[in-house]
């Protein structure tokens, strides 16, 4: 008796689909992934904010961590860097956003990120599979998620079929 494994992926929009697919993407723990709702945008300028990710940045003398936002600008995904000011009080919001950033998944340079598109108002969901690149934790667009070429996708599937048996 054989189990066939199908793999649905589309290298044009780099997203994908089928069981096994997305139980390697989110069950692995190889890919990072952030849920995107695309039903609950905060509105900045000329991007829309989604949900926060910790962006890993290695420099020459020392490494950062810091918290960024995956955001949707001018038809790219990126992610962006928050203002930062200091305070003499600390309370209630302030632990509570310590809270919500804790266990956030971090990226890396060159790291595959999993962006789980949804709208539950369209009953709509895709999987976007991006790479980080271009970290620099301190300017406003801190990384660039960018497809994944054919190569890449390739790797991405041969890993799905390693990884199921």
């Amino acid at each position: 008796m054989s189990i066939r494994i199908s793999v649905d992926v589309t290298t044009e929009d780099n997203t994908i689909k089928g069981r096994q697919g997305l139980a390697y993407v989110f069950n692995s723990g190889e890919i990072k992934s952030v849920k995107i709702d695309i039903d609950k945008p905060q509105q900045y300028h000329d991007y829309k904010e989604y949900e926060n990710i910790k962006v890993h940045q290695e420099r020459k003398t020392y490494s950062l961590n810091a918290v960024g936002t995956v955001s949707w600008e001018e038809g790219r995904w990126i992610i962006t860097g928050g203002g930062y000011g200091i305070s003499s009080r600390f309370g209630f919001e302030d632990i509570m956003e310590m809270a919500d950033n804790a266990n956030l998944p971090i990226v890396g340079n060159n790291d595959i990120v999993a962006l789980l598109i949804y709208s539950k108002t369209k009953r709509f969901a895709q999987v976007n599979l991006m790479k980080v690149q271009n970290i620099d934790i301190h300017c406003t667009v801190v990384a660039n998620l960018v497809p994944l070429t054919d190569e890449e996708m390739k790797e991405v599937v041969k890993n799905v079929y390693r990884w199921v048996g």
